[in-house]
């Protein structure tokens, strides 16, 4: 004869392991998608801000058709005119504070186009109560 309580506890074992804390894995966006275009007249300036946590990422650009163009974070040059190809992606690996600064100059001949990203690897708390599937047959 088996032991009636085995099943009961096993349950509440289950349970137990089911409402625990786990930490996830995150990639944020800390800044962007934003495009930034070469149009006519002057060359462009743009700043903005953005929060972060204090610790590496990285800046994702998309270069369609610049030549020259010189990225700023935090006050210091971290994409010059010598990094543009005129097209393709590429990464550059940076350190950000809580708050930061970001400097876009683009420069060169009117036309092109480059799409700036601020990307973040952390890692999260999430909270699971249960994990649960109740099946429901409604076939007949």
């Amino acid at each position: 004869m088996k032991n009636p309580i085995v099943i009961p506890l096993l349950l509440v074992g289950l349970f137990a392991l089911a409402s625990t804390t786990s930490a996830g894995e995150a990639n944020l966006t800390r800044f962007g998608p934003k495009t930034f275009e070469r149009e006519r007249g002057k060359p462009q300036d743009y700043s903005a801000t953005f929060n972060a946590i204090d610790g590496p990422a990285d800046l994702v650009i998309y270069d369609d058709g610049i030549k020259n163009a010189r990225i700023k974070i935090n006050g210091v040059d971290v994409v010059r005119a010598r990094d543009f190809r005129g097209n393709g992606e590429f990464t550059v690996p940076l350190h950000l504070y809580p708050e930061n600064t970001i400097e876009v100059s683009v420069r060169g001949k009117p036309g092109g186009r480059l799409a700036v990203r601020v990307t973040q690897f952390t890692e999260a708390e999430i909270n699971v109560r249960a994990k649960m599937y109740f099946g429901v047959n409604t076939s007949d």
